[in-house]
């Protein structure tokens, strides 16, 4: 049995989540729960340091559309300061 477990501690165990969560909601409590062990599995893989030295990914094609690069190291234009219109004299 898992985690040395036996028949009357599962049923015993699944009895309480029954009454916790109601009949209807352990399936729900259990879809989420395993949807956040995939969150966190997928989260763990992208941070496997073994993927970056992984030879078939050098020698994928590089991206279909890249980032786009400035063309000009030169700083933007600071926003001019807008001067309200004067008043005519009457």
């Amino acid at each position: 049995m898992p985690f040395g477990l036996g028949i009357w501690e599962l049923a015993i165990l699944l009895g309480v989540l029954v009454l916790l969560f109601g009949a209807k909601g352990v399936p729900d409590a259990a879809r989420r729960m395993g949807r956040g062990v995939r969150e966190i599995q997928g989260a763990m893989s992208d941070l496997d340091p073994r993927k970056e030295l992984d030879p078939r990914r050098l020698l994928e094609p590089p991206e279909k559309n890249p980032p786009p690069r400035r063309t000009s190291d030169a700083r933007p234009e600071p926003p001019r300061a807008r001067v309200p219109p004067s008043e005519p004299d009457a």
